[in-house]
């Protein structure tokens, strides 16, 4: 789908005719060999990288002498010396000639110093150096094939007449015989055709031998006339080896002709065939020498004169002569190129009436650069033309309003048109083919919106008059184009014109070259479609070399924006001044490189006046997308422009859509979405405002994608247009979720409500669209891109409103449809309101099925709504919901739709229809166990049911509702409830809930029972209160005390075990131990003087303040000593780690190696390896391999081994740091046990020891801080240490890529995390004693 546009055009003044053209590619310097007065030979250079090609002579060359050895010496001398081959050598930096005469020279292009190599007896007929410039092949006049080296020292001379066919002779195997075969449109006449006995030469042949190379300089083939019989010469054409041994000899070829080109791919050998009627064909051979596909020129009476290959082997260009038999001879360069089996004539260069052409060459380094050297026709003088062309799309650049994506292919002097947007015609075929009477040399699709449809054609001559033929759709019908005008535009005899553009319906641009001011210009022409002229034809002197032009009429502006890019990449914004009659330039934007493909947009309103108002998305064969000087991406293969995204392929094989409304505000704008395309798929075109993307595989066939964007989009601006239909169909069409019609504004759906049933106009449609419905919001999880702080909230809070939005959505059709007159034709979408609500309203669907089959005068209204319901839901349920609504009636209706067996369901029914009606209810409810309304309905049976009541209890555990409803006034019973209440504590306390089994027992009376359990809770006030609550007598106080206080003491609460003690046994003297053993010093103090006991102070209260004394002083020393252990490993830890990796780094860590499977499973280098293979995150070998495959159990218990500290894993510094951490709150949780010990020690004047407690605890909070700063620290980390640890994490530990790294966040975090606060010395320090030191 692509055409050949012309980029640049350049041409230069020559002394001479032409003999012969060669360049150098790397420093895009000409050489040209001219011929001059006295027959002389000039060797000019033409300067390509100058602003204007400069030439300047840098040797002359006298006649070459005639031909030594020849026996005709008489034959008088030609007019002009003939050249068999010049050629560029680059790595000599010289220049070879080669003449016809026989005489071999080397030109210096530096200096201009000529040498002469030597002479070839006999003459040169053909000379062809090979790709690599290390052979040279020579056919002599003699006839031998002559292969010599760089240094002309001769490898192999052999004959070129000979009757052998060569090393690969075809082989019958006796199958896929011609008559066999398929012969297409030339039908089973072919199938029966006999190849020719003999061959004729063609009239149009020149009798010379051709040689050409392949591209990778394996082999060369020579074309040359067998002249074995005289009477009957012949061409053949044979291919040879690189050391001249032949390989093949083609077949017989009747009328075979000069012309000799070897594609570069090497698959083709292209030659021509003169055929019957005066047409021409060009012919192809494999490299053993069969025939292989051909394809016919389209004018009558050419003589080809050369075939050429480009670089690529993309381009055949065809070197022909027109008009040879009316006297009138003019020079013909056609361009051609094959996609899905057709052949496509991109386009057709004839520089003017009587143009003779004298040298074509593609370039080498540049595949589309065409070296042309011209004599005569309107240029008049010999000239050097250098046209470089590029691949490029015509398609409709419009973005702003719906056409039909038309796309245009040139072929000869046709333009295929295909509308993507209406047919997606496969190439070569199109839709519709615009035929002009010459060849086109540009189409251009119009970029206003006022007429989005029409197409300009440029045709007619190279320079000079041209024809814009306007083509429109007919009626409005995309599908079909008809001709408007053909318009005759002329901007000058010696301007050719290229890159037209239809800026609006009736004004197109295109630019220009000057072929006799040598100088670009920008044309505008003005077009009078009804007359059919042009009323105005202004041309703009370009002050630069042209490259691209773009334009861009978005919003149909009266103002088109044209741009112009040049040369070295500066874009020129191009004003049309209407008083000047021609454009003010100015520039725009710097792009980073010159751009092939050049597109231009305005910029939103959104963004600040700071910004230019055009953005250019530029795109270079080095294939750099750049919006302006910044690149987009660097793996570009074809991009275009869509209303809301820019859209491009990549190298990757992905599409990649930008949007374009975020352009501009970060350099860094990514992609909102990509999605994989085929191998080599380029975009051919986008549908406007649509949802299709139009690609073009490698093999040439065209696919039609529809990328979630595009869609996506193109859905919510139906929505905000209120074209609901439409807006429908696209999601049931792509699949796209139901929910975007109504998340994207959720309160705009809903008043919209009743446009989108009368839009949609169709129940099923809209019961689909309910039954997709999700209480999410699917536009923040699925397509975030459409999410912003302007749109409205998607989901509804249902403890506020009332409602879910589901619901909400749900209610609003349900009341529209309910004021319709045609509410019985949408009865299954009110159906769908009720079962789709959240939760689901399944009784009132079923109401609604009722009343129609109670009130309907159609049945089968009633019938379609039940079968409905039934096919919404599961038929049981539906016959359980039906049961639970105690409606017998409707309960047949939905069960004799059912599967179910009457015999199974009728007895059933006919046994709850005998019961009482609160019984009845809670057999029903039982059965459908809905337990709570069971309850009540069994409950209100009666007191005769009491029993049942207490299994039915017991079986649920349903006894607070019981006992509520036997304490409820209307119901109270306290037998019954008491009851309950002892069966409900029993339950409790065999359950291990000894507080409220004790709480339940105390309600029932069982006060022993409560008195156990609240031992058992440990709340022994309450158990004491219950023991009195039983009488005097009842209880063994002092007994019960003391079983208390050893419960108590077990739970480590001695000072309420001393209270029990005291109060309750009256035994002080145990109290005192038990206070002594809970460091509670004041409060035994207190104790031992309130009682007139102060003996106990000094038997139990000073001996437990020393002994408590020692004991904290060797807490503090253990606590520390724990603290610096592990600080001390956490250091060597670090270091060990440290010093591993830099041994591994010094050991030759290549990121190169990435991903390299360096381990198999009988290595044990793992720490050598480690960082090799994982460098990149990604396990490869099959050690790792078995690792993943490890079970769940064995991770968990790897999961457990994290906290166990083992030295070496990759947990122990996580491990030694929390372990720290507990130890610093191991410090500050003994600060109250200090204060109060602090305390006695001074009662008892103990002032030394408190001092030194006081210190020590000082000390110890001092050496914590100082080792926080060593915790605290962000150690050095190396570039490995996270890809060691995950391959360990990986390989050890058996996780996956993903949970290891989860799991290294984890670490990461717990390695950062803060270090429990450690006591102020106001805190706790007492005043009365000396402060440690600062330093401490």
């Amino acid at each position: 789908m692509k055409s050949l546009v012309l980029l640049t055009e350049r041409g230069t003044d020559l002394p001479g005719p032409v003999l012969a053209l060669a360049h150098d590619a790397v420093t895009r310097r000409q050489f040209a060999a001219v011929h001059l007065p006295d027959d002389q030979v000039g060797i000019v250079v033409i300067d390509g990288n100058a602003s204007e090609d400069s030439v300047s002579e840098i040797a002359f060359l006298p006649p070459p002498a005639s031909v030594t050895g020849n026996e005709d010496n008489s034959a008088s001398e030609p007019a002009a010396p003939t050249i068999a081959c010049f050629q560029y050598l680059a790595e000599t930096d010289s220049l070879y000639l080669a003449f016809h005469a026989g005489d071999l020279v080397s030109i210096q292009p530096a200096d201009g110093t000529t040498a002469p190599i030597g002479s070839i007896t006999g003459g040169v007929a053909a000379c062809a150096w090979s790709p690599d410039e290390e052979l040279v092949v020579i056919v002599t006049g003699l006839g031998n094939v002559m292969v010599m080296t760089r240094d002309f020292d001769l490898l192999v001379e052999t004959p070129i007449e000979t009757d052998e066919h060569g090393a690969q002779v075809p082989v019958s195997v006796g199958w896929g015989r011609k008559e066999t075969q398929f012969h297409g449109s030339a039908g089973k006449q072919a199938a029966q055709a006999r190849a020719p006995s003999e061959a004729r030469l063609s009239p149009d042949d020149d009798r010379a031998v051709r040689i050409a190379w392949r591209g990778d300089a394996s082999a060369f083939t020579v074309s040359s006339i067998d002249m074995a019989r005289p009477a009957h010469p012949k061409r053949t054409v044979r291919v040879y080896a690189r050391d001249g041994a032949l390989q093949a000899t083609s077949e017989l070829v009747d009328m075979l002709e000069h012309p000799l080109a070897w594609r570069p791919a090497g698959n083709l050998v292209a030659s021509t065939q003169r055929a019957p009627g005066g047409k021409h064909l060009v012919c192809f051979f494999e490299p053993n020498g069969l025939r292989h596909g051909e394809f016919a020129l389209r004018a009558d009476n050419l003589v080809v004169r050369e075939l050429a290959w480009n670089s690529d082997s993309s381009v055949l260009c065809v070197w022909a002569t027109a008009g040879a038999d009316a006297g009138e001879a003019t020079d013909v360069v056609q361009l051609w190129t094959m996609n899905n089996y057709h052949w496509y004539l991109k386009q057709s260069i004839s520089l003017g009436a009587g143009s003779r052409i004298a040298a074509v060459a593609w370039d080498a380094s540049c595949p589309l650069l065409l070296h042309l050297a011209a004599t005569g026709g309107d240029a008049g003088d010999s000239q050097y033309v250098s046209m470089r062309w590029t691949w490029d799309v015509l398609r409709a650049a419009q973005t702003d309003a719906a056409h039909a994506a038309s796309v245009g292919v040139i072929d000869g002097a046709a333009l295929l048109h295909t509308p993507m947007a209406v047919a997606n015609v496969p190439p070569p075929y199109s839709l519709s083919r615009l035929a002009a009477a010459t060849p086109i040399k540009g189409a251009a699709c119009c970029a206003s919106p006022a007429s989005p449809e029409r197409v300009a054609v440029l045709a007619g001559e190279w320079r000079g008059d041209a024809t814009l033929a306007v083509y429109d759709a007919a009626e409005g019908n995309p599908r079909k184009l008809r001709p408007v005008a053909t318009v005759p535009v002329s901007a000058g005899p010696s301007v050719s014109l290229r890159q037209p553009i239809l800026v609006d319906s009736v004004t197109v641009v295109a630019l220009g070259y000057d072929y006799l001011g040598c100088t670009d210009l920008l044309v505008r022409v003005s077009l009078d479609v009804e007359a059919g002229s042009a009323t105005e034809v202004s041309t703009t002197f370009l002050p630069f070399q042209a490259y691209r032009i773009a334009a861009s009429n978005e919003h149909g502006g009266d103002a088109p924006h044209l741009v112009v890019e040049d040369a070295s990449g500066q874009v020129w914004r191009a004003t049309w001044d209407a008083d000047m009659g021609e454009y003010a330039l100015s520039p725009l934007v710097m792009l980073p490189t010159p751009c092939q493909w050049l597109a231009v947009f305005p910029v939103p309103e959104t963004l600040d006046d700071e910004v230019p108002d055009l953005y250019v998305v530029g795109l270079n064969e080095r294939s750099k997308l750049v919006l302006g000087d910044d690149q987009v991406s660097a793996e570009c293969s074809s991009f275009a422009l869509h209303a809301d995204y820019l859209i491009y392929t990549t190298l990757s094989h992905t599409a990649q859509f930008l949007p374009r409304a975020r352009l501009g505000m970060s350099s860094a704008v990514m992609p909102e979405h990509s999605r994989a395309v085929e191998r080599g798929a380029q975009i051919v075109t986008v549908h406007p405002r649509g949802t299709g993307l139009v690609l073009q595989m490698p093999r040439g066939n065209l696919e039609t994608v529809y990328p979630r964007p595009l869609v996506v989009g193109t859905i919510v601006a139906a929505c905000a247009a209120g074209e609901w239909r439409r807006a429908f169909l696209l999601v049931r069409q792509h699949r796209v979720e139901m929910n975007v019609l109504v998340d994207t504004d959720l309160p705009r759906f809903l008043a919209a409500v009743p446009d989108v049933v009368d839009q949609i106009a169709n129940p099923d449609h809209v019961n689909l669209l309910l039954s997709s419905l999700k209480e999410d919001d699917v536009i923040a999880a699925t397509y975030p891109a459409l999410d912003g702080p302007a749109r409205p909230a998607a989901t509804v809070d249902a403890a506020v409103e009332g409602t879910t939005k589901v619901g909400k959505v749900c209610d609003a059709v349900r009341a529209v449809l309910e004021s319709r007159a045609d509410r019985d034709a949408w009865i299954t979408t009110t159906i769908t309101t009720y079962v789709k609500s959240s939760p689901p309203q399944l009784e009132a669907a079923l109401r609604v099925v009722k009343q129609l089959a109670a009130g309907s005068a159609d049945a089968a209204v009633a019938e379609r709504a039940l079968k409905y319901t039934i096919f919404l839901v599961n038929v049981d349920a539906l016959y359980d919901v039906a049961l639970g609504m105690y409606d017998f009636s409707l309960v047949l209706m939905v069960a004799q739709k059912s599967q179910k067996d009457p015999r199974e369901y009728l007895p059933f029914l006919n046994e709850l229809r005998q019961l009482p009606e609160p019984y009845r209810k809670y057999r029903i409810d039982a059965h459908l166990k809905r337990t709570d309304r069971a309850l009540a309905h069994l409950l209100r049976a009666g007191d005769a049911h009491f029993d049942e009541v207490r299994n039915f209890m017991a079986q649920h555990d349903m006894h607070p509702a019981v006992i509520a409803h036997y304490s409820t006034p209307a119901f109270r019973d306290d037998a019954k409830r008491a009851c309950v209440l002892a069966e409900y504590a029993d339950r409790l306390a065999a359950s291990g809930m000894a507080a409220d089994a004790a709480l339940a027992f105390e309600m029932a009376g069982r006060l022993a029972d409560a008195q156990d359990e609240y031992i058992k809770a440990g709340m022994w006030r309450e158990a004491f209160a219950a023991a009195a609550a039983r009488g005097p007598g009842e209880v063994d106080l002092p007994r019960l005390a003391y079983s208390v206080a050893g419960e108590l003491r077990d739970r480590t609460e001695y000072a309420a075990a001393a209270t029990v003690l005291l109060e309750h046994a009256g035994d002080i003297e145990a109290a005192m131990a038990d206070l002594v053993r809970g460091s509670c010093w004041a409060e035994a103090v207190r104790v031992a003087r309130t009682h007139d006991r102060a003996d106990l102070v000094d038997t139990h209260v000073r001996p437990g303040v020393a002994a408590a004394h020692a004991a904290m002083l060797g807490h503090l020393g253990e606590i520390r000593g724990d603290l610096e252990a592990r600080v001390v490993r956490l250091a060597e830890c670090r270091a060990e780690k440290l010093a591993q990796l830099r041994a591994l780094e010094t050991a030759g860590y290549d990121p190169a190696l990435n991903n390299v499977d360096a381990m198999s499973d009988t290595t044990s280098m793992l720490s050598t390896f480690t960082g090799l293979t994982l460098a990149s995150g990604t396990v490869v070998s099959s050690r790792s391999s078995r690792s993943n495959a490890r079970s769940g159990k064995q991770r968990r218990k790897n999961e457990r081994k994290r906290h166990a500290g083992r030295k070496g894993s990759v947990y122990e510094e996580e491990y030694l740091l929390e372990s720290s951490r507990r130890v610093f709150e191991r410090l500050a949780g003994v600060k109250d046990d200090v204060v109060a010990l602090l305390r006695a020690l001074l009662v008892f004047d103990h002032v030394a020891q408190a001092a030194g407690l006081q210190l020590a605890y000082a000390e110890a909070i001092a050496y914590f801080g100082r080792q926080a700063r060593i915790l605290t620290a962000v150690p050095e980390q190396h570039p490995l240490q996270a890809q060691v640890d995950k391959f360990r994490l990986q390989n050890d530990e058996g996780l996956t890529p993903e949970m290891a790294d989860k799991r290294l966040q984890d670490m990461s975090s717990a390695l950062v995390a803060a270090l429990p606060k450690l006591p102020e010395p106001n805190d706790w320090m007492l005043s009365m004693l000396p402060r440690p030191p600062a330093a401490v």
